[in-house]
């Protein structure tokens, strides 16, 4: 399903895993990320099936850089209806607090230094954008939370 073909009431979720695939799915404005998050588990597409989870509980999405809650919904933020709207989609136990940004998240930014250095050194291809999202999950923050000699300059969207 393409956005041209989206009904005016409803929101076209594109889904991206961090191994680069992409599905799109139909929600309307009312579902919170943890209903997606089930109806996507519940309809596990089967060109997704080595990335397969084990429950919808670990899925996670991200929007914007920023992992969301399970209960916020699409209409809060302020989707456009009838449109296509990119998200990433995770499997993590659970979410980092707001104010889990202390000495361990500085160590292991550090740690992701090298690794960001070489990345940057890319043009921004799908493939770096998928390991810029992929070090966001492990570090369990939003690439838009790193410090600035670690941020790339587009990490919302991936142009393949």
């Amino acid at each position: 399903m393409t956005g041209s073909n989206t009904p005016a009431d409803m929101i076209n979720l594109r889904l991206i895993l961090v191994s680069g695939k992409t599905k799109e799915f139909l929600f309307s404005p009312n579902d919170s990320a943890a209903d997606i998050a089930k109806h996507v588990y519940d309809n596990w597409p089967m060109d997704w099936e080595e990335e397969q989870v084990s429950s919808p509980n670990i899925l996670r999405l991200i929007y914007q850089g920023r992992f969301l809650h399970g209960n916020v919904t699409l209409g809060a933020l302020k989707l456009p209806l009838g449109k296509t709207t990119v998200m990433h989609l995770v499997a993590r136990e659970t979410l980092p607090e707001p104010n889990s940004q202390g000495n361990q998240l500085r160590v292991s930014l550090l740690s992701f230094q090298k690794a960001f250095h070489m990345l940057s050194n890319f043009k921004h291809s799908a493939s770096s954008h998928y390991l810029s999202l992929h070090m966001a999950s492990v570090l369990g923050t939003g690439a838009n939370n790193w410090p600035p000699y670690m941020q790339s300059q587009d990490t919302t969207h991936c142009a393949e």
